[in-house]
């Protein structure tokens, strides 16, 4: 399958793998619940305000389909293979749009990045 967009070859040697956290399927989508990172000021706020220690986030089908294939078996090119065989136009442009969300996913620890070997 040809991407309208050009897809880096440098993906194919970058594997996500998904960090050990609480997911689980609600409604056919992915809920990660995981531990927020307060600074100094936001958790003394956390404390007086009594708000959750945990962040719920719920992604949505194309968000749960990329964080299934994070599995440390499949390289950034094949998930980007598979949402353009799945979502085609929907999710134009595929590498730019999976590597965005893998970066969110990045920024929150809730994965990592790993080199084929």
């Amino acid at each position: 399958m040809k991407f309208r967009t050009p897809v880096s070859k440098k993906l194919e040697t970058i594997i996500p793998k998904r960090l050990d956290v609480k997911w689980e399927k609600e409604n056919g989508v992915v809920v990660v619940t995981f531990k927020k990172n307060f600074t100094r000021f936001e958790k003394l706020l956390q404390k007086i305000l009594k708000g959750p220690e945990n962040i719920r986030l719920r992604m949505d089908k194309q968000g749960t389909d990329i964080w299934e294939l994070c599995d440390g078996k499949h390289s950034v090119k094949d998930i980007c293979d598979v949402m353009n065989e799945k979502y085609k136009e929907e999710m134009e442009p595929v590498p730019q749009r999976v590597s965005g969300f893998l970066q969110i996913l990045l920024q929150r620890q809730l994965i990592t990045l790993e080199r084929k070997k």
